[in-house]
């Protein structure tokens, strides 16, 4: 009889520097997940995965697009989209 894999509990996703970036910028443009979505061009799921860490390598055109929609350097959101830390990226180093 083959065994069944047991699928334990699934790792939470952590967040992102640019997750919580985009959250609060969305939420000060007071724009929905759907309306950032539609102006950039990608799904309001994406949109999602994004800000809760899930989706963590935006592509070059999803950055762009969130690049113009709240008129911010592309290269910052480049440097909040890595996952790896060091301390020369503490909040304050941007």
């Amino acid at each position: 009889m083959p065994s069944k894999k047991r699928r334990g509990p699934q790792p939470k996703p952590s967040l992102t520097k640019l997750g919580v970036w985009l959250r609060r910028m969305r939420e000060k443009a007071r724009l929905t997940q759907s309306e950032v979505a539609e102006r950039i061009g990608v799904t309001p799921g994406h949109v999602s995965k994004l800000e809760s860490g899930e989706s963590r390598q935006p592509t070059y055109d999803t950055l762009a697009g969130l690049s113009a929609l709240f008129n911010v350097s592309a290269l910052k959101l480049m440097r909040l989209a890595r996952v790896e830390t060091r301390d020369s990226d503490a909040p304050g180093a941007l």
